[in-house]
């Protein structure tokens, strides 16, 4: 039996993958958003808000019944305002951060401790963006607190490698991925984000990832963990 722990599974990449682990024979699926999606009777549906910290604290885990795998994907995001800093709300730069670092950071923790006992192997797949590796105007706290995903992660694995664990860790980059966030940043005036007109154009000429393939090359990370060597890793070059 193999246990999948997501957030962010009301829709998009995270209900994608829900979908796909749950294709296979032998899996549970825990999943963590603010609304449920899923009527499978192996999905389990945890109501949060990731934006509030005392919630995402009261996340009790499955306890390990002898999985042979568990998985934590940390997949729920915002974008939060386009705009430049100094024209930001001071409330969405605050959302933003606890939604995209502080949630996946605190779920992360919790799991390496609650499993840290636990036989199974143990597999975090934190969802980043090539939004944190290269920086772009009136993104600024969507490329930051992407980049401290990618740094997050790297820590955490060197310190698994220091323990000797068989817990791999991973940061994925997902590519321009079809999805509500994608429709929110074709919305933007150009005033406020001066790239938006590329994304019209990725829209227009059909290059945007389905969920489905992203879910799928998610999922193969997740099945053959040994073929990735790197912790900060890009979809598009699986």
């Amino acid at each position: 039996m193999e246990l999948f722990i997501i957030t962010g599974t009301s829709r998009g990449i995270g209900l994608a993958f829900a979908e796909r682990a749950l294709r296979q024979k032998d899996t549970v699926v825990f999943g963590i958003a603010r609304t449920n999606s899923s009527i499978n009777p192996n999905f389990n549906f945890l109501k949060t808000d990731l934006v509030a910290e005392q919630q995402v604290n009261e996340i009790r885990f499955p306890i390990d019944e002898g999985f042979t795998k568990i998985v934590l994907v940390n997949n729920a995001g915002m974008l939060g305002d386009v705009k430049h800093l100094g024209e930001m709300e001071n409330q969405s730069i605050a959302k933003t951060i606890a939604v995209n670092l502080t949630a996946p950071t605190l779920l992360l923790n919790r799991f390496l401790h609650f499993y840290a006992s636990s036989k199974a192997q143990k597999i975090v797949i934190n969802i980043s963006s090539g939004a944190g590796r290269r920086a772009i105007p009136s993104w600024s706290v969507y490329c930051a607190t992407k980049a401290a995903l990618d740094m997050v992660s790297e820590t955490a694995q060197q310190e698994q490698i220091e323990k000797g664990t068989n817990t791999r860790i991973f940061s994925v980059a997902p590519g321009v991925v079809d999805t509500a966030m994608q429709e929110e940043i074709r919305s933007v005036e150009q005033a406020n984000f001066s790239q938006v007109n590329r994304f019209h154009e990725l829209k227009k000429k059909g290059e945007l990832a389905s969920t489905e393939k992203v879910a799928e090359n998610l999922f193969q990370l997740a099945t053959h963990p040994e073929k990735f060597s790197e912790v900060i890793l890009d979809i598009r070059t699986f």
